[in-house]
């Protein structure tokens, strides 16, 4: 069908709920199954579009700061005489200065 200004608004909805929804139908079926059987479904209806989207995906954006008080270094692959982990910070650190 040729995209015309008749029917161009009609398009663009029909391809936004395609790639938003329509793609994607079978994981959101999953995340909502398994908001169901959580017994979470109740409880999320309190939360705004903007609050799940932080809430399953995170901050969109993060700063040396946030990296800095959340990383943690294994005993296992960095060594008490490793001096890579603390370069590391010194690194994040410098970075969130010329921020």
């Amino acid at each position: 069908v040729a995209v015309t200004d008749l029917n161009k608004s009609k398009y663009v909805q029909s391809r936004v709920q395609e790639v938003l929804v329509g793609r994607r139908a079978d994981q959101l079926g999953a995340l909502r199954q398994g908001w169901q059987e959580g017994g979470l479904g109740h409880h999320l209806q309190v939360f705004s579009c903007t609050d799940l989207m932080l809430l399953l995906c995170g901050e969109e954006h993060l700063d040396a700061h946030m990296v800095i008080e959340l990383v943690e270094f294994s005993p296992v692959d960095w060594p008490d005489h490793s001096s890579t982990p603390h370069q590391l910070l010194d690194l994040l650190r410098e970075l969130s200065r010329n921020d």
